[in-house]
């Protein structure tokens, strides 16, 4: 069984990690939400692969 057909894609959250550009297009506020965005995505990423990896055991 695949263990990511039981979660919604959150792949779209990782295009919200700001570039050089937007530190001065948007304020600091938005930069630091970006940064919390991509670094949930990344935790939840890793949690979901190593609960595939739980599962395959």
């Amino acid at each position: 069984m695949n263990i990511y057909n039981n979660f919604q894609d959150i792949t779209r959250w990782s295009k919200a990690n700001p570039y050089e550009a937007h530190y001065f297009k948007y304020e600091t506020n938005i930069i630091f939400a970006c940064h919390n965005i991509v670094d949930v995505y990344q935790t939840m990423s890793i949690a979901r692969s190593n609960l595939d990896y739980l599962e395959d055991e």
